[in-house]
This record gives structure tokens, sequence and C-alpha cells, in this order.
């Protein structure tokens, strides 16, 4: 299939990246190019892996214009430039079900596992588009689809809060999650909210948080599970 696809371009402004200040452009969502590509990368790779017995968990990127995890930018100029090249809460939505088949039915032996943010003022609330996502998901794959939260940290508020953090936890018991950066090294305090604090104690507060909402697993970043393996103990207790 030869083609083009049609793209978004937006400016970083999250300092965390590496691209942070740079204009980053990525395929609309819904292009049928872009989703065409991205089923057929992933039929191969499944062909490939699916029947691995060491391979237990499939995650997929949907909406996702950096990383894997849910990010579809919503500042009032993004919203304009989305409107521009034709965004509809249900083109977005559509086009997160169609990948989340496509894994799944690549996958057969796997669960598969898809974060979800909201997206501001983009859609007629925040969480609409991500909630409908995991109710249209669900429905169809049942305990085979998790969902999951990428922003774990210490000061995320204790279950069942609100807006995706609720939609996560309504989303029990199949839902999981990943810290939102590390704990021990970090000078800045990042899963502290920028308040100077223990690593472990950190570490073990975001992993209760995590608890309340029913995570069956939790996804940590490898600097805190080689130097402090008393709270990685722990929470494979917990888990």
């Amino acid at each position: 299939m030869n083609g083009i696809a049609t793209t978004f371009s937006y400016l970083d402004l999250n300092p965390y990246h590496s691209s942070y200040g740079s204009t980053i452009t990525i395929p609309v969502f819904w292009d049928s190019y872009y989703l065409a590509k991205k089923t057929a990368m992933i039929t191969a790779v499944g062909a490939r892996y699916t029947g691995n017995s060491a391979v237990k968990i499939a995650c997929v990127g949907i909406a996702n214009a950096y990383s894997d995890d849910w990010y579809v930018p919503h500042t009032s100029t993004n919203i304009t430039n989305w409107r521009s090249v034709g965004y509809t809460s249900q083109k977005l939505i559509d086009s997160c079900d169609a990948i989340i088949d496509a894994v799944m039915a690549a996958f057969p032996n796997q669960v598969v596992v898809a974060a979800i943010n909201p997206n501001g003022k983009l859609d007629n609330t925040a969480d609409y588009a991500s909630s409908t996502v995991v109710t249209n998901e669900r429905a169809k794959w049942g305990s085979r689809f998790v969902v999951a939260k990428n922003s774990l940290f210490a000061k995320t508020p204790l279950a069942p809060s609100s807006g995706s953090w609720s939609v996560l936890y309504n989303a029990r018991p199949d839902v999981a999650g990943q810290m939102l950066w590390f704990c021990y090294g970090d000078t800045t305090y990042r899963m502290n909210g920028g308040v100077p604090a223990d690593p472990a104690t950190v570490l073990t507060n975001s992993i209760n948080t995590g608890l309340s909402y029913g995570m069956k697993y939790i996804e940590i970043y490898q600097p805190d599970v080689i130097n402090l393996p008393a709270v990685i103990s722990y929470a494979h207790s917990k888990l």
C-alpha cells in the first residue's frame, strides 16, 4: 500500500522530554493509511511473538503522540489545529478501538494493556474519549483488556478520586500502573511532587496508592528495582 499519512504538529511543552521546546509531527490518529500500516506492523509482530511463552503482556499505544502513553496535545492552539484536520471524538475513539482490536487478534495468547489520560477541553468532557474506549473494549474482550495509568506517584490521590483516575478505578479488577519516574537518585524528587523525602518511603507510598486502585501490576523504574530491594520485595508481596 503506497501513500502518505495526514500529519499533525505540536510544540512539546513537557520539560522531561528530550524534545522539550521542539515541534513534533505525528500521523493523525484516524488516518486510514497510518492505521493500515500500524495494523500491518502489529500483525507481523504478533505472528512472531504470540507463541513465545515468555511473552505475557502486549502493550499498545493508542492516541499516543509521545511514547506509548495516551497523550493527545490539547492546548487551545492544539485544539484549533485538531479541528482544522477534522478531529471528532468519535474518530479518535474508533481509531483506538481499531488498534486495540488488532493487537487482540495478533496476540491471542496475551493480555493487552493500554494507558489512558484526559484530553482536556478537546472533547465534551476531559475523559470522554478514554472512558468510551475502555467501555467498548472491555465489553468485547473482558479481562484480556487491562487499563493502565502511567503516572503513578506519591501525590496521586487515593482511590476512587476523580477524572481519569476514576475511569481506571471503575475498570477494576483488570487495572495496572506505571510509576511516573524513579525515586532513587532523583534530586528533583519528581515522584514526591518536588518535595525532598526518603526514596524508599516515596516509592512505598506510591505503591500503596496503586494498591488502593486495585492495581494487579505496577511497572517500577530500574534504578528503584536495583537500589531499593526491600521496597521491591514489599511490592511483590502485595501484587
